[in-house]
């Protein structure tokens, strides 16, 4: 049952990521505004239901691994760089914070790259 509840949770978010881009068109800036509003909800979202939902829960998996994982990923990796600095590895934290923002674009560059 938990596919179940992971499957609908991430065709609403994978719905609602694409509503939204569709309503906001891009600034002629080129700036990404979208995109950065997904993430920062995203990440506000999965940090609310972090603390709101019953670990293990159906709803926990709707919520957090459903809509949140397909909404963005990003929201996965703000919430493991707030638990890192509450456990108390605030050096992991900053370590996986500028490792993830250095070799994700540069892997995706790359992946880019191979396929141009």
């Amino acid at each position: 049952m938990s596919y179940l509840y992971i499957s609908l949770g991430a065709v609403l978010g994978a719905l609602s990521r694409y509503q939204l881009d569709r309503w906001f068109v891009q600034p002629v800036s080129g700036f990404p505004w979208t995109t950065l509003a997904i993430n920062v909800t995203g990440s506000f979202l999965i940090g609310l239901f972090a603390n709101a939902l019953p670990d293990r829960s159906d709803l926990r998996l709707f919520a957090m691994v459903g809509f949140c994982g397909s909404y963005t990923t990003f929201s996965t990796y703000s919430l493991e760089i707030v638990k890192l600095l509450q456990s108390g590895n605030p050096s992991v934290a900053l370590i996986y914070l500028a490792a993830s923002a250095v070799l994700a674009p540069l892997a995706c560059y790359v992946g880019y790259s191979l396929t141009s």
